[in-house]
């Protein structure tokens, strides 16, 4: 499939995404144009549109001039899709009418709004000679912590007075985010475009439904809470999960979530936990506490995020300035003092004349040497300071560009694998085929409703788990590891434990790509492939579904059926979805990590069966998807296959 375009970032995808992996913006199938200019020295009302500043799915912005008055101005031009079209003019003329009621340093005063030529519509603001923040970071990929903390202290400020007057952003994304050449240290952060944003007192008919899918459509929803994605009510509390998205995406230079489709996209979102910063940006020295705070503030729940925007600031402001500990401040201001005194202190010299005496070690004539005891002497009292709970916030600029398109993968202890495949070959084979259903070999053709183009595979008999990996299995397996090399925390940390009532017979969830594999070597087994899977839901029947040639929500735990978690895994788990094999739950209840690599996406393995979570078009057992290894998710478990060895002949 020819590959696809981004209009943005003018990076090249595969043909399969429909949004950039890179950026998140639409993809196109024609290559992107000259880098900007398109309305460059167009006169729309009283202005004239003097030079693009940035461009893509969310307008043009340009620096424009008042032709009478010469005043210069900021200028975000949108040409809205024509099925959202009434919805997109609604939104620019919400932002004049809600940014007018605002005055705060922090946000960009709206004048008007215009319509021009070609179903063209600008949006005209007070200028600022600034760069918008997602073309900081587009350029520079992540930043330094103390800018980006800076950054975000900034916006919530000005969050802070607007929603003290009952104004939400509910638009709030990196793009709305200026970053003002000159300005003081602490006032170079501007926001812009409050066009979702809605008063209390508003009319409570407004929908912003119809602008929220717009905002989907054009690649827009990296930044957007759970709520808002479900078409839930929305309030302050869904500003604050933009600010902590668009912190998580300048300290680690990806978004959180990130991934290449939108409706894949969307789901990591409702149901996953972000990539942890430490993961996401190996080797960086974050603050203490931060990534607490940074999953605290991208909970899918509103009420388990901050308040408000002024306690989520207290939350970052006391990572940066630790609480001051006066009996540690004594003690460290005595020893910086002696350390002072003794390094630079009086010595016993014998003067020119032979006699002894007592004086410093250097001259007070000695000006270099003076200089040498101040600069040290501060060194050492800055240190003792440091120590005493006292920082001293440098923002620096971001000059070492660090790019990460993907999560790193989870450091597996080299010596598990070594452990478990001999522990895996030295069971008895026959208790472990007990518990699974035998697949004859033969030619399958792929499962039909695929997205893919797949030819028919040769497939040798092979052996399948008849349900998931239930958590009492993964929880022995990671009990054996533990035992034996208790120098190391063992697998599936993060994994839901057995020990809750009725939970041990539950599939085992939020367990990584590499953790599934290192269980199957230490059950003598393997994960399987895609055409091992799909040969099982076709079994000797050749049936399309697992239990015929026809959906049936009926069968399967999804959201279609009610489902509000995974069903338990065992031999009477809803039968009637089974195969003629016995194999249960191909279809729905979890989804499954499968041993093939996902071409074109590094780091990402095929999954497949859908989940209790999943939309119809998961629940195709022809569907495949994409999921980056080192993620795990709460409805994303594994079986496991066996191999038999071919005899020699």
């Amino acid at each position: 499939m020819a590959n696809k375009y981004c209009h943005v970032c003018r990076a090249a995808s595969p043909g399969t995404h429909d949004y950039c992996p890179r950026c998140g913006a639409e993809l196109h199938a024609e290559p992107p144009g000259p880098a900007a200019g398109e309305l460059d020295g167009r006169v729309v009302g009283d202005y004239v549109l003097e030079r693009e500043i940035q461009g893509g799915g969310r307008g043009l912005l340009h620096r424009g001039r008042h032709l009478r008055e010469e005043r210069a101005v900021l200028v975000r031009s949108f040409r809205p899709r024509k099925a959202f079209e009434r919805g997109a003019i609604r939104q620019m003329q919400r932002e004049v009418a809600v940014a007018g009621r605002l005055t705060h340093p922090g946000i960009l005063r709206v004048y008007e709004l215009v319509e021009g030529e070609g179903n063209w519509f600008h949006l005209v603001m007070e200028h600022v000679e600034a760069d918008p923040l997602d073309v900081v970071l587009r350029e520079l990929g992540a930043l330094e912590q103390e800018l980006a903390l800076e950054i975000a202290a900034q916006v919530l400020a000005a969050l802070d007075i607007a929603h003290a007057q009952g104004v939400v952003h509910r638009n709030l994304t990196p793009a709305s985010i200026l970053l003002v050449k000159g300005a003081s240290p602490g006032a170079f952060v501007k926001l812009i475009e409050f066009g979702l944003s809605k008063r209390a007192e508003d009319d409570p008919e407004v929908d912003t439904t119809q602008i929220v899918e717009h905002e989907l459509l054009k690649g827009g929803p990296l930044y957007l809470a759970p709520e808002a994605l479900r078409g839930d009510p929305t309030d302050h509390r869904t500003d604050l999960y933009a600010v902590v998205a668009s912190l998580y995406h300048m300290l680690t230079g990806v978004v959180p979530f990130a991934d290449a489709e939108a409706q894949r996209f969307v789901e990591r979102v409702l149901r996953e936990a972000p990539i942890p910063l430490e993961r996401a940006r190996p080797g960086y020295p974050f603050l203490v506490g931060l990534e607490r705070v940074v999953v605290r503030g991208l909970e899918k729940q509103p009420a388990r995020r901050p308040p408000t925007a002024a306690a989520l600031a207290g939350e970052l402001r006391a990572l940066r300035e630790p609480s001051f500990s006066l009996a540690r401040a004594l003690l460290c201001t005595f020893v910086s003092a002696a350390l002072v005194y003794a390094c630079f202190g009086p010595r016993r010299v014998r003067e020119a004349d032979g006699e002894p005496s007592t004086r410093w070690w250097f001259s007070r004539e000695d000006e270099r040497a003076a200089e040498v005891v101040r600069l040290e002497s501060t060194g050492v009292v800055q240190w003792a300071l440091g120590l005493a709970g006292f920082q001293s916030p440098v923002v620096a600029a971001p000059e070492v560009p660090i790019r990460l398109a993907e999560p790193s993968p989870v450091p597996v202890d080299a010596r598990w694998e070594a452990y478990c495949r001999r522990v895996g070959d030295n069971r008895p084979k026959e208790p472990l085929l007990a518990a699974m259903a035998e697949i004859p070999s033969g030619r399958y053709a792929p499962l039909p409703d695929d997205d893919e183009a797949r030819e028919s595979v040769e497939v040798e008999r092979f052996y399948i788990d008849r349900h998931e990996v239930s958590r009492a299995q993964f929880a022995a397996f990671a009990a054996d590891l533990a035992r034996e090399f208790p120098d190391v925390p063992p697998p599936g940390a993060d994994a839901p434990g057995p020990t809750e009532p009725g939970a041990a017979n539950l599939p085992a969830t939020y367990v990584r790509w590499d953790e599934a594999r290192l269980f199957a070597l230490w059950a003598g087994k393997a994960l399987p492939t895609t055409a091992e899977w799909e040969a099982a839901v076709r079994g000797r029947r050749g049936a399309a579904w697992p239990w015929g040639d026809a959906p049936d929500p009926a069968r399967v735990c999804c959201r279609e059926r009610g489902a509000t978690g995974p069903v338990p895994v065992g031999e009477d788990s809803m039968p009637p979805g089974a195969t003629t094999e016995g194999v249960l739950h191909l279809v729905g209840n979890v989804r499954e990590w499968l041993e093939d690599p996902w071409p074109g996406l590094a780091g990402h393995r095929a999954i497949k069966g859908g989940s209790f979570l999943s939309q119809r078009r998961e629940l195709r057992p022809g569907y495949r998807d994409a999921h980056h290894a080192a993620q795990p998710a709460l409805d994303l478990g594994f079986r496991c296959v066996y191999r038999p060895r071919k005899e020699p002949r």
